[in-house]
């Protein structure tokens, strides 16, 4: 529920001709007048604002602890731990020192509740959090954030323009106008609705923005996208009196990994520096077709609350790490005072730690491994240090800057040094491992069942085929680093069942003169095919002796949506589709320059990389 600890802070919003008639004419007087420009005290408020339509908005389901997908759900079901800090004590955290203030006047911690309603998130819930863990200063989030609504027409910026005084809802550029209202709103009268806030002052530090739905499915708005948004960048800027002010995109990719549409090409280039040379630094963009860091965007319908492509099917995950992406490239751009963003990866020489140094300056730091200094005094530009004696294992790191003036406190993470994402895949005959190795090892053990099938298997070995496998049963198989103290990491494989085999697919459309239209329904990569008429060429090939089947596709107009492949049912009648089988998938593409194109892979639901 959103928090309503102070009810002077509640307020509605104002309506009716007169009302917006002085609204809009404030919000243009304020902006020449740069009233919002930083007033900084000792410890100025941070003020990080945060504009889009509905999928700012937010509408991730929190309630439903059996629903996947939920916020309830996502935090009950965490193996890894990594979303363990939105709760404390079986309730969610209310933070102090990261305050929101949203479209509606409702002011307070930040906390569930902000969304669309009170019963969903959207991305200021990550944004805020990891925000206020990196920075010292208190956070105000102030979210500016409407359904359907167009960047060429409800936030149009006047250097797009020029148009009239916008007087009401609907009418061009209001909300870019409503926008700057709810930031001056929330500046003038911190201490109404925050009632903690000390006069410290405050300072514009960073803009995020996620929107464009309403202009996807507007040819002319498509084709306006990228000037409107350089033009928006640049104009809240000048309006907000903080020139570079650092500027976030999540691009609107909330339909899993098709082709980039015109939009998102258009909010790519904010970021290319050959496009804007002038938003090189203080610009990004996170793209939420792939991924960014750790965080994944796009959650199948099946693991989601809805099945609305348009609104991220209502996964909390996905907006928790959508702001969770856009906070963490604000960090690179609106640096804290004291390091942060402290990260660790392993391979053969050893264990690399990497952090950002803040704006103070630093003197030294202390690396600890275990409790054991392993540099007293290391430097700390650049800011990495390789630790080349570590041993497989759980590793804790501690760093410990020295620096004049206020200190700054610990960096601190842990690192498994051990074996990770050890997979099995079952083929005729053997059984395969695969497996990540996060150090150099002498020598890698491995058992089945508990019993030793291989002593010291070479250290950087990545993969293991075990051809005596038992013909059934369920099997556990389990690997660990001959040295250090690493836990063995396991895994399970049923093999039950008759025996699989393998296959390769190769683009199954076996008529010469069919259309991809004649071919509409079926499991296999992405769904079914739509949009166009594209030749279909015959052909095949082979692969040894795997059976094959297609033929190949020519994408000759650039106008293919989606596609898919249409297992034959050939296949599964000799045991090519059981558990454990092996499927070999080929494709040739063919498209015209200028054309984008994606190539991707899934299964039924399931996304192959």
């Amino acid at each position: 529920m959103k928090s309503l600890q102070n009810m002077n802070s509640i307020h509605n919003r104002p309506t009716g001709p007169a009302t917006c008639v002085l609204v809009a004419i404030f919000s243009l007087l304020a902006s020449a007048t740069n009233v919002f420009a930083q007033q900084p005290g000792t410890s100025p408020v941070k003020i990080f604002i945060m504009v889009g339509q509905s999928n700012m908005q937010g509408k991730g389901q929190i309630a439903g602890v059996s629903t996947p997908g939920t916020l309830d759900y996502t935090v009950a079901n965490d193996p890894e731990g990594k979303y363990q800090f939105l709760k404390s004590g079986g309730s969610y955290v209310v933070r102090d020192d990261v305050w929101i203030r949203d479209e509606d006047a409702n002011a307070g911690g930040l906390e569930p509740g902000y969304g669309a309603n009170s019963t969903s998130i959207g991305p200021e819930l990550g944004f805020g959090h990891k925000m206020g863990d990196l920075n010292e200063n208190q956070i105000l989030i102030v979210k500016a954030a409407w359904g359907g609504k167009s960047l060429g027409n409800d936030f149009l910026p006047p250097s797009s323009g020029p148009y009239p005084t916008p007087l009401a809802a609907g009418d061009t550029g209001f909300y870019y106008q409503e926008t700057l209202r709810l930031v001056n709103e929330a500046t003038t009268n911190l201490g109404i609705y925050f009632p903690d806030y000390d006069g410290q002052g405050y300072e514009i530090a960073g803009f995020a923005w996620h929107q464009g739905w309403n202009d996807r499915i507007d040819t002319g708005r498509s084709a306006a996208y990228e000037t409107n948004m350089a033009n928006f960048i640049n104009d809240m800027r000048s309006d907000l009196g903080v020139s570079n002010l650092p500027f976030v995109i999540a691009t609107t990719g909330m339909d899993g990994w098709n082709t980039y549409t015109q939009v998102e090409e258009a909010q790519l280039a904010m970021a290319d520096a050959t496009k804007n040379p002038s938003f090189a630094g203080n610009v990004a963009v996170i793209d939420t077709r792939g991924g960014h860091g750790d965080f994944e965007f796009w959650q199948q319908p099946d693991q989601s609350p809805s099945n609305e492509g348009f609104h991220w099917n209502g996964n909390a995950k996905t907006y928790l790490h959508i702001g969770q992406a856009m906070a963490d490239a604000m960090s690179l751009m609106a640096p804290a005072r004291c390091p942060y963003r402290l990260k660790a990866s392993g391979d053969a020489t050893g264990v690399a730690l990497s952090w950002q140094n803040g704006t103070d300056a630093l003197t030294s730091v202390e690396v600890i491994r275990d409790l054991v200094t392993l540099a007293a005094a290391a430097p700390v530009s650049p800011s990495t240090f390789l630790d080349a004696t570590a041993e497989p294992g759980l590793l804790e790191y501690q760093l410990v800057f020295t620096k004049s003036g206020d200190p700054c406190p610990p960096l601190t993470l842990t690192f498994d040094a051990g074996i990770t994402d050890l997979q099995a895949f079952r083929t005729r005959t053997s059984v395969g491992l695969t497996w990540t190795n996060n150090l150099g090892y002498d020598a890698i053990e491995v058992r089945r069942d508990g019993s030793l099938i291989e002593a010291a298997l070479v250290g950087n070995a990545t993969s293991y085929l075990d051809t005596a496998p038992p013909a059934s049963g369920i099997v556990t198989y389990s690997l660990v680093p001959t040295n250090g103290s690493a836990t063995p990491t396991e895994v399970q494989i049923d093999l039950n069942g008759a025996s699989p085999g393998q296959a390769l697919i190769y683009e199954p459309f076996e008529d010469a003169d069919s259309t991809l239209n004649s071919n509409t329904s079926g499991s296999g990569l992405l769904g079914v095919w739509s949009s166009g008429a594209q030749a279909i060429a015959p052909g095949s090939l082979s692969y040894g002796t795997l059976p094959t089947a297609g033929s190949r596709s020519f994408n000759s107009a650039g106008n293919l949506q989606k596609s898919g492949v249409l297992l034959r049912p050939e296949l599964a009648e000799a045991g090519l589709l059981d558990h454990g089988s092996v499927l070999w998938f080929s494709f040739l593409t063919n498209n015209p320059v200028g054309v984008n194109a994606a190539v991707e892979f899934s299964l039924g639901t399931d996304k192959v990389d």
